[in-house]
């Protein structure tokens, strides 16, 4: 507080200050001062009301911007981060994708290398396996020709080599029967009496057939309304009369 013959002037809130001694007297007084001048933002006022109140300053309007400000800043991070997790999560995405191709293509390629390695192309066979080369001097891969000497098998692989690969041995071949026709040399069982025209028939089937070069008969012919005919002599049966029909 000032001593009684002194005063202090508050700058910042716009008020003078005086010792107690002075309270309820009249004074007039000038003071100066040296350097700039500066009013408080709270001393501008920049809303007040009908009644002389004062309802917004310069402070409250620089806090609110201060606010806005910040939040702004908080906002813009917000956003930087979100943005940085969609970056992320894309890379990711596009890392994951060019994985699921590599190993689509790799999946690919290795299907393709097992049908070459596992590829047979049969070849006219020839006598021996120098004469591979000579009959087939710019061969492809996964040709294969048997040499007939000695009934091996050889596969051009993805090395650019003859390779063998099996051999049929002929006393094998000799126990099958050919599909273009053979003969055997023992008896063929069949399973069942033929069921279609182009089926082979059993014994026990053909012995119940009667051959149309004649026979001998053990049972009954059923006819019914058709009739036999010998040379131009008709034999019919006449169900109607129950009686034997004679045509010359």
């Amino acid at each position: 507080m000032p001593s009684e013959n002194q005063y202090r002037v508050s700058y910042d809130y716009g008020y003078v200050e005086f010792h107690s001694n002075r309270n309820n007297e009249s004074l007039t007084f000038s003071y100066k001062g040296t350097g700039g001048y500066y009013l408080n933002v709270k001393r501008i006022f920049v809303l007040v009301d009908s009644n002389g109140d004062v309802i917004e300053t310069l402070q409250s309007i620089t806090d609110s911007t201060i606010i806005a400000r910040d939040d702004a800043i908080q906002t813009n991070t917000d956003i930087q981060e979100e943005e940085s997790i969609r970056v992320s999560n894309e890379l990711t995405r596009q890392s994951q994708e060019s994985d699921r191709q590599t190993n689509t293509t790799n999946a690919i390629n290795n299907l393709n290398d097992a049908v070459d390695t596992s590829q047979l192309i049969y070849k006219s066979p020839v006598a021996t396996f120098n004469d591979i080369i000579t009959t087939y001097p710019t061969p492809e891969l996964s040709w294969v020709v048997q040499t007939l000497d000695d009934s091996k098998y050889y596969r051009y692989d993805e090395n650019s080599e003859w390779i063998y690969i099996q051999q049929i041995q002929l006393s094998q071949i000799d126990t099958k029967v050919s599909k273009l026709g053979d003969t055997m040399s023992d008896y063929l069982t069949l399973h069942a009496d033929p069921t279609n025209p182009y089926h082979a028939s059993t014994k026990q089937y053909t012995d119940t057939k009667l051959s149309k070069s004649g026979g001998d008969m053990t049972g009954n012919i059923n006819m019914g309304e058709n009739e036999i005919n010998l040379g131009g002599f008709k034999i019919k049966h006449n169900a109607n009369l129950n009686s034997i029909d004679f045509e010359f």
